[in-house]
């Protein structure tokens, strides 16, 4: 069901596509045809703000506005529920009141 597992590669070939993707977004920056495909990889600079630990606390704003939101950070929301501007879609604001 659903898509296919991602593919899983070894420390050389990450490396490998690491530096292809830094030469590609440049070369796509100037303006040159191709390497479309490689410049979609994420460079070491990018796996090292992907790998971020982020931490989201929302007991205060949650105590601050006197509600809580039904749409948790570990779920998200329902299909069709946001727009693709993140414009609410439904009158419902997510909120319930505690």
């Amino acid at each position: 069901m659903g898509k296919p597992a991602l593919p899983e590669f070894t420390p050389s070939e990450v490396a490998w596509r690491q530096a292809a993707a830094s030469a590609a977004k440049v070369w796509r920056r100037l303006g040159l045809p191709g390497a479309r495909i490689l410049a979609l990889a994420p460079t070491r600079d990018e796996m090292k703000l992907f790998g971020i630990k982020a931490s989201y606390a929302t007991a205060a704003i949650e105590r601050l506005v006197c509600a809580k939101s039904r749409i948790t950070l570990e779920v998200g929301p329902p299909a069709g529920h946001l727009s693709d501007a993140g414009e609410d879609l439904e009158s419902d604001p997510g909120l319930s009141a505690d």
